[in-house]
């Protein structure tokens, strides 16, 4: 059995995302990209905890998608988009093993958080349990910054999780 594998490419003038033996992919003109950001989580190892997110702005929208860090390809795409983009594209939270994240694009945004992080509070016990063994569910929105720059775009925009 094939293990399903996310490669992350620029091809031409579009970034790419595909999933291996799946229809599953998304792709958007880079020149459509307004906003490009990295996130943790405090899942891992056993599961993917480092992700970037895309926000572009087609046809009068807004569109985001996101992708895990471990992707094939993502090393040549950081390298791809900051010779498209002519700005440094970084991939900072790399080690990282809390809850974090930071806008990467554009320049004037570059380095503040893209997240609110709220610390969720738990409703049963289970939940209680799993924060002492695993810490703290964290709730976390689009950051106040981030919303206002996604509102020149849209200004019907609305802060989501």
């Amino acid at each position: 059995m094939e293990q399903t594998r996310i490669q992350l490419a620029v091809q031409g003038d579009a970034l790419e995302c595909k999933e291996t033996g799946s229809n599953r992919a998304w792709s958007c003109p880079v020149s459509n990209i307004v906003l490009i950001a990295e996130y943790t989580t405090n899942e891992g190892p056993w599961c993917d905890d480092y992700f970037l997110i895309f926000w572009t702005f087609e046809e009068g929208r807004l569109f985001r998608a996101q992708v895990t860090c471990s992707a094939d390809g993502t090393d040549q795409t950081e390298k791809d988009l900051t010779r498209l983009l002519q700005s440094q594209i970084d991939l900072k939270l790399t080690g990282s093993t809390d809850w974090e994240s930071r806008i990467m694009w554009p320049s004037e945004l570059a380095g503040n958080p893209y997240f609110t992080f709220v610390e969720a509070r738990p409703k049963n016990w289970r939940e209680r349990l799993s924060g002492l063994l695993w810490g703290p569910a964290k709730l976390y929105f689009a950051s106040d910054e981030v919303c206002g720059f996604l509102r020149k775009y849209n200004p019907e925009f609305k802060r989501r999780p």
